[in-house]
């Protein structure tokens, strides 16, 4: 192994490091200790198998490492409004983070590119590849009960996006997983705060509100109001996170994630248009008008109710 590559490497997290994110690697070997509880696992919105979700080498042929990557929100909540709103998760009411996270990822390309040729592949959840595995073997994150991701730089407060490479990191892909320090396990404010009882001694994707808020069609009345005020996403378990409340940066808009009950009904009159030029960038975007529609109706219903 050419010694070159550690400098390279160190130069990488430099490069991150001066971007407020932080970046792991892990070997590209097949994860063949995940496909049992992959294989267990119902989770919503993936359309590969669990044989094809724990092989780097799908999506690239000759892959030898995967690096991970964690672009933190850098944002803040401000207080919530005693008014009747709705609500944005802190994700949604942001610039869409598959763009941001693909543009540091491109960049990080470019960085190591000009330093040594090589292939690779970016995703921000599109690969086939669980990217909370790739997070953990990184040694960026711990599992966390609340089924997130945790960073003991950045709780779970922080985007996700992996790069698959060609290039052969030797003894820096050895990294383990960080400790979760014991207080995921006691803690239990999570578990707590979630309104549907999705976390407990195993996490259930679909009880989450998060969940709900992106579901496809109708949603039966039970669902409708166990949405409460969600638009779209849902921080209840992020917002108790004791590693969360370390987090900094600026407060967003009042406006912007908690808008008004009048602000919300405007949004279930929104045409295609209109919905495009303020919404383009979000998250939510791609659901399209209907189903953002369909949200505000059913959280408008629920602000009135309360």
């Amino acid at each position: 192994m050419d010694n070159n590559i550690y400098d390279i490497w160190g130069e990488a997290l430099k490069f991150s490091e001066a971007r407020r994110a932080a970046i792991g690697v892990c070997r590209a070997e097949p994860f063949l200790d995940c496909l049992p509880e992959l294989a267990a696992a119902r989770t919503p919105f993936v359309r590969f198998s669990p044989e094809e979700r724990i092989d780097p080498a799908l999506c690239l042929p000759g892959c030898k490492s995967v690096i991970a990557a964690a672009v933190p929100v850098g944002r803040i909540k401000p207080p919530r409004p005693d008014y009747p709103h709705g609500e944005f998760s802190l994700l949604s009411a942001l610039r869409d983070y598959h763009l941001t996270v693909a543009e540091f990822l491109e960049d990080l390309a470019g960085f190591l590119g000009r330093r040594l040729a090589f292939s690779r592949k970016i995703f921000v959840d599109t690969g086939n590849l669980p990217e909370k595995e790739v997070l953990y073997r990184a040694g960026l994150a711990a599992r966390g009960r609340s089924g997130l991701a945790l960073s003991p730089e950045f709780g779970s407060r922080f985007n996700a996006g992996v790069m698959l490479t060609d290039i052969d990191f030797g003894d820096a892909a050895a990294n383990q997983p960080p400790e979760n320090h014991g207080f995921c396990a006691s803690c239990g404010l999570c578990e707590k705060s979630c309104p549907t009882g999705a976390i407990g001694e195993r996490f259930d994707p679909y009880k989450c509100v998060s969940y709900l808020t992106q579901k496809k069609g109708a949603l039966t009345e039970a669902e409708r109001a166990a949405m409460g005020a969600n638009l779209y996403g849902c921080d209840a378990c992020a917002d108790v996170c004791p590693l969360n409340s370390r987090q900094n940066g600026g407060v967003i808009a009042t406006g912007e994630i908690y808008p008004s009950a009048e602000a919300v009904e405007d949004m279930t009159r929104l045409d295609k248009t209109a919905f495009a030029e303020r919404y383009k960038e979000r998250v939510f975007f791609y659901k399209g008008i209907a189903h953002f529609r369909r949200n505000a109706e059913i959280v408008l219903r629920n602000i009135r109710q309360v």
